[in-house]
């Protein structure tokens, strides 16, 4: 998120390094990248304000813009040590980090109050905020690379000071309603491929792909100024339950291990893109078939998600086994991926093993819940022709 941001690069090629340390040089370009300041580093590389950031230094630029005062008035980010030094090669410390990041966010020395240590106030309120969760450090604890990434990503959606804003308005982004994910590989209506499709429409994406078990989540969705997709922020108060059918009836459906999930008839069900009730969805739900049913806060059902190929799900794609299995190589293996770890086994509804397949058997793979489902009362072949 940080990197399609601009406000993250590397340590060089596609290493990140999270366990590694960040200067207070290199946290300073950070900052200044998510205030949208990053162009003042030119303008700034010309004179010298602390004696040892001097003209050979990388950071000259970013450590004096951000010593000043903002076009908008406010508290400068950084400041010298007592000694009128910047020391910008040391490690930074989680408290000076919290410190410039609360500016950011519009706070001084005057609104957080005194404390007795320079920095108590910007850390409790900072606590109070949000923006330190996850983080749990001491003030002078040296902060990590991936420790000031989080505290990146909770500024953004943090609110500024005497403001119900986020702060990732400041840099053109938006966060909208919340959706539900149904595709991570749909196509746009310009044709592009691994675009996102949800319930409030279908989003382009730098980021590469998304994560197709995220199929079925509900959440906000953020997007950059160009309107592009993100990142999407699960609704907290949701919990998700994705299993594998075993069989389904009008009030109920039994998931593979034999749990029963009762779900009423007007429940709203998602599939391909479009919404129907369970009323009119149970019938045609198969053994194997991947669902995702999603609980609201209350333990209620709000709705189902029924996982298809489209939806980056292997779906009802079957194989099967033409020669005899040896008993303890899978002859499915291909069918599941041989990354593929912490899989269960049914045969004909009960619970299997590799030892339990025979020849003939038909198996299908639902990835979403790591079940593969084996029969040996199916057929599997292909179509050549069907009428009328």
């Amino acid at each position: 998120l940080l990197r399609l941001l601009g406000v993250v690069n590397g340590v060089g090629g596609t290493s990140f390094h999270p366990s590694g340390t960040l200067t207070r040089a290199s946290f300073c370009k950070m900052a200044l990248e998510v205030a949208g300041r990053g162009k003042e580093a030119g303008a700034q590389a010309n004179r010298v304000v602390f004696p040892d950031v001097g003209a050979s230094h990388w950071a000259l630029g970013y450590v004096n813009a951000a010593a000043g005062i903002p076009a908008g008035g406010g508290e400068p980010l950084v400041r010298g040590k007592g000694d009128g030094r910047f020391w910008p090669d040391e490690s930074i410390t989680f408290a000076q980090a919290v410190t410039i990041l609360m500016r950011l966010l519009g706070y001084t020395d005057t609104d957080v109050g005194a404390g007795a240590m320079w920095y108590d106030g910007y850390l409790s309120h900072a606590a109070q905020a949000g923006l330190t969760d996850g983080v749990p450090k001491a003030g002078t604890a040296v902060l990590s690379r991936g420790e000031a990434a989080i505290l990146f990503q909770n500024l953004l959606f943090t609110e500024k000071k005497d403001s119900d804003a986020l702060y990732l308005t400041t840099m053109g982004a938006s966060l909208t309603e919340n959706a539900i994910v149904l595709n991570t590989n749909a196509t746009a209506d310009d044709g592009t491929t691994g675009s996102v499709e949800t319930t409030l429409g279908t989003y382009k994406t730098d980021r590469g792909s998304f994560p197709a078990t995220l199929a079925g989540t509900r959440g906000k969705l953020l997007l950059n100024k160009d309107g592009k997709l993100l990142a999407v922020r699960p609704q907290t108060s949701d919990t998700l339950r994705r299993v594998s059918v075993l069989d389904a009836q009008p009030n109920r459906v039994t998931a593979a291990g034999g749990e029963k999930l009762s779900v009423d008839l007007d429940t709203v069900v998602w599939k391909d893109g479009s919404s129907s009730t369970y009323e009119h969805a149970w019938a045609g739900l198969r053994v194997g078939t991947s669902l995702v049913f999603c609980y609201n806060g209350a333990g209620k059902v709000d709705y189902v998600f029924i996982a298809t190929a489209a939806a980056g799900q292997s779906g009802q794609r079957a194989m099967v086994a033409k020669n005899r299995p040896n008993g303890t190589t899978n002859p499915f293996a291909t069918l599941i991926g041989a990354w593929e770890t912490g899989y269960t086994i049914y045969k004909n509804g009960a619970s299997a093993t590799v030892a339990d397949i025979r020849q003939y058997d038909v198996a299908t793979y639902d990835s979403a819940a790591k079940v593969l489902h084996v029969s040996n009362a199916r057929l599997t072949g292909a179509y050549e022709n069907a009428y009328p």
